[in-house]
């Protein structure tokens, strides 16, 4: 639908009355149109997916994960309904769904951690919800029914981080697919599948959880993972802050693995692992970090990541003495 169809649309069903209404598109999205509804007396948010991504690879994907999303949603809202957005309205046949406006009091956490401003608190309780989320779903036969979107996890994870990324490191491409392969064949949680600090929104007292439409049954050490690679890359733009951005990661895995390594004794060994393989995703697959720009750094990023999957590291007090060292000598 077009704006002034969407527009017709949310005054039928009742979410917008009178004549002033504003669409404002919002940034920060590859994979949906997301936009702020103001209406006369209530703001919110509609989100439709796209089916071509907007990358500068060919990436797509089914729009059915419009339908996954707020499903995920409603799960998690189960689990933690003060960290997670209220949905105000679905409608799977448009894939769309309406849901509450977060005002100014809310910041993206991305922004807080690229400006160098870390907060340990937040990065432990994000640690303990996602924690929450794997343990509620362990080997929960009915989660995984209500989330078999595999095909979806491939095309949106998989493909553009392990395959592709493989592809075009000749000397590690038999592991990415391994390990693409491995993924697949592991299904023992709910994992959110974008547990990046662009989709953690903040406040003095709440952190919000968005974007669940990678939501899939299947190896929660992703998750952590997809978090961590990207806290690691960050620190390079505040070299001076690396005790910090540290410290952060250990106050995550730690609130995480109270709960977690109970259930998995390999979970670590995995997330390691997948945390490598992700930075380098991030530097040459499909979905790039913006702010790795310099060839130098991004040239850091290969051969620390290439030498230490090839090393077999496996445990986070290596990783992170490497990743000092290296970085101390930028």
């Amino acid at each position: 639908m077009n704006h002034d169809q969407l527009i017709v649309y949310l005054k039928e069903i009742g979410l917008l009355e009178g004549e002033s209404v504003n669409l404002t598109p919002l940034t920060g999205g590859v994979s949906s149109d997301i936009m702020l509804v103001e209406g006369s007396d209530r703001k919110f948010v509609l989100k439709q997916s796209l089916e071509k991504l907007r990358v500068t690879d060919d990436w797509h994907c089914s729009t059915e994960r419009n339908i996954t999303e707020h499903e995920a949603i409603r799960y998690a809202a189960t689990l933690f309904p003060e960290s997670v957005p209220q949905i105000l309205h679905t409608n799977s046949k448009h894939r769309l769904f309406v849901m509450e406006y977060f005002n100014d009091e809310y910041s993206p956490w991305k922004t807080h951690l690229l400006s160098g401003w870390i907060d340990l608190r937040v990065g432990r309780k994000i640690g303990e919800l996602l924690a929450r989320l794997h343990s509620a779903s362990w080997l929960s036969l009915e989660v995984q029914q209500r989330f078999s979107t595999d095909a979806n996890f491939f095309a949106l994870r998989v493909e553009p981080y392990l395959l592709t990324t493989g592809r075009r490191h000749n000397n590690l491409t038999s592991l990415f697919e391994d390990e693409a392969e491995r993924i697949q064949q592991t299904p023992l949680a709910l994992v959110h599948g974008d547990w990046s600090a662009k989709n953690f929104l903040v406040s003095q007292d709440r952190v919000v959880i968005l974007d669940w439409e990678a939501a899939c049954f299947g190896d929660p050490a992703f998750d952590a993972a997809f978090f961590l690679n990207l806290v690691y890359l960050k620190s390079l733009l505040h070299p001076g802050r690396m005790d910090a951005y540290l410290e952060l990661m250990r106050e995550f895995r730690s609130a995480y693995g109270e709960q977690a390594y109970k259930l998995d004794a390999q979970l670590e060994k995995r997330i390691v692992k997948l945390t490598l393989m992700l930075m380098l995703a991030r530097i040459d697959g499909k979905s790039k970090v913006e702010y790795i720009t310099s060839s130098a750094d991004k040239d850091l990023v290969r051969s620390f990541t290439g030498r230490l999957l090839l090393d077999g590291v496996d445990n986070w007090n290596d990783l992170d003495r490497h990743w000092r060292k290296l970085t101390a000598t930028r």
